[in-house]
């Protein structure tokens, strides 16, 4: 697999892909819709591309879905990893503990 197919991303195009078909609408046609580029669009469906938010809410909304089927179910695991970025629990729990040891060295 490329480095940039990742599994959240092919699902993502997957289900774009399946909406679009299930519309009734090529491509061409939802990229324009979208005011997005098909060759972009594209990249989407194929799993190598990487949408912005407001990107996914456009091809939803003109799909006529709401956005959360789209992404649902995909979760940090597959994506691509960004170092550093971590859960509002684990920071969470990492500020604790760094409380707890600045306050045992007092």
């Amino acid at each position: 697999m490329p480095e940039n197919r990742w599994p959240g991303s092919i699902e993502l195009g997957k289900r774009i892909a399946e909406q679009r078909k299930k519309v009734g609408v090529s491509r061409q046609e939802l990229a324009n819709l979208a005011n997005i580029d098909v060759s972009n669009l594209s990249r989407i469906e194929n799993g190598s591309g990487n949408p912005g938010f407001y990107t996914i809410i456009r091809i939803a909304a003109c799909l006529g879905i709401d956005p959360g089927p789209l992404v649902s179910g995909i979760g940090l695991d597959q994506i691509p990893p960004s170092e550093g970025v971590l859960t509002a629990r684990e920071w969470a729990s990492a500020q604790r503990a760094e409380r707890r040891a600045r306050s045992h060295q007092a």
